[in-house]
């Protein structure tokens, strides 16, 4: 059969019509968490890289291996025989150990994973602290890390290095004396809550910092009914992600999430777009996990008495599609694009709508394949996170929630009482409070 035949059979193989309704409920808010990311990315821009003056490490990078001199083919670190110097023993080490997976019997592997596990012996305590002692005895060699550690200041680098090793010696006298520090990716914890903390206090921060420059673009958003002059599309961008972001709202409140517990959810989930884009901006730092999740965060804040069954199940689906994958987030890709762009003379508010726009056409284009692929292949089950605990996650969290209130006696009340009522019985965990 021919390659037109043979896409035709795989898009026919998909049961449009039982996807109709799902599709229908989630595109919608994908695109307006796509123009919500667009929108305060351009917002952002000027602040922190005319105002603030960011080192944005990534895009000076890209910027550095896009220069060009008319006169020559390539750009200007091609010729630089230092690039070579670091380039050639890096690229070499890699295709060795990727030949290595095709061919074991004839190469031999570079490891680049040093294991000091025995060291456990001698200090046992370092593996009772969660998310150290295994990170910290099983040190794993990253040249790009390495070389990405050049391009930022070196407070920032120190920082990154000790941070885990400081982080093993402050939890350790809290884990001796019984404190639980464990944390659920998805349900939270402990140190998912003073993650919590951070984003909030460095969000208050950033807005601070800014102040000026963001009063100014959010009060002439708010006046639309006056001529402003242009400010490269960032009081138009505030304008539609203030527009995007009730949209969302509204959506999610349809759904059946109560509409204060919707806006705390659309806040938490803007609010972690914003500050791991600052943190790439910044520090350079290319694969970024939170380790928290705003429904998560909301059902600690607030209780489950409270926060209702159905409204958990709600938020929680909306974090696993539009913010479960905090390294992967739109906002971030493109605060180091438009500093790209801004090297090279471009118009910021031309590439935010270009890249808005490639991006409604790449999701679209990902979405038939990916499930024309499904149905003709079956689901990959490689990753195990993603195709186990991902699906999961929002029912098991009301599962356990359930069966709480339900060995309380408080389940009827939970599901026959409007939210105002529900506000009485407001109580946050204690590990989120303290």
């Amino acid at each position: 059969e021919s390659l037109g035949e043979a896409l035709r059979r795989l898009c026919n193989d998909v049961p449009w019509g039982a996807w109709r309704r799902p599709l229908m409920v989630w595109m919608p808010m994908v695109f307006l968490a796509a123009v919500i990311s667009v929108c305060l990315a351009l917002v952002v821009h000027r602040q922190w890289s005319d105002h603030e003056h960011l080192a944005y490490p990534i895009a000076e990078f890209t910027a550095t291996l896009l220069e060009r001199r008319d006169d020559r083919a390539f750009g200007t670190v091609f010729y630089n025989r230092i690039f070579w110097a670091g380039f050639v023993p890096v690229f070499l080490l890699r295709l060795n150990n990727g030949l290595c997976m095709w061919f074991p019997d004839y190469l031999i592997p570079v490891k680049m994973t040093l294991s000091f596990s025995p060291f456990s012996k001698v200090f046992p305590w370092v593996m009772d602290v969660p998310m150290a002692g295994w990170s910290l005895l099983n040190v794993t060699l990253y040249p790009l890390a390495m070389a990405f550690a050049f391009l930022v200041s070196s407070e920032i680098s120190l920082t990154l290095g000790l941070t885990q090793i400081l982080w093993a010696l402050a939890a350790w006298p809290m884990v001796k004396v019984g404190i639980d520090l464990s944390t659920d990716y998805g349900l939270g914890g402990w140190s998912a809550w003073q993650r919590v903390g951070s984003y909030l206090a460095f969000s208050l921060m950033l807005l601070y910092a800014g102040r000026q420059y963001y009063g100014e673009v959010l009060t002439k958003a708010l006046r639309f009914w006056r001529r402003h002059e242009s400010d490269d599309g960032a009081v138009r961008a505030c304008r539609l992600a203030l527009l995007s972001t009730l949209a969302m709202v509204v959506l999610l409140a349809r759904l059946g999430l109560e509409w204060p517990y919707a806006v705390i959810t659309v806040g938490l989930i803007i609010l972690s777009f914003v500050v791991v884009s600052r943190i790439s901006a910044e520090t350079g730092l290319f694969f970024i996990h939170a380790r928290w999740q705003p429904f998560a965060a909301l059902l600690a804040m607030v209780g489950g008495y409270s926060l209702g069954l159905t409204s958990l199940v709600v938020a929680a689906l909306a974090c696993m599609v539009l913010s479960f994958d905090h390294s992967q987030f739109l906002m971030a890709y493109l605060g180091n694009g438009l500093k790209i762009g801004q090297r090279l003379g471009l118009s910021a508010a031309l590439l935010s709508r270009l890249a808005l726009g490639m991006y409604v056409v790449g999701a679209l284009l990902a979405l038939v394949i990916a499930l024309a692929a499904t149905y003709a292949d079956g689901t990959p089950v490689e990753c195990g996170f993603s195709y186990w605990q991902t699906p999961k996650m929002p029912f098991q969290a009301a599962d356990s929630e359930m069966l709480r209130l339900q060995a309380t006696g408080q389940l009827e009340e939970v599901l026959e009482k409007p939210w105002p009522q529900r506000l009485g019985g407001l109580r946050p965990d204690a590990t989120f409070v303290w």
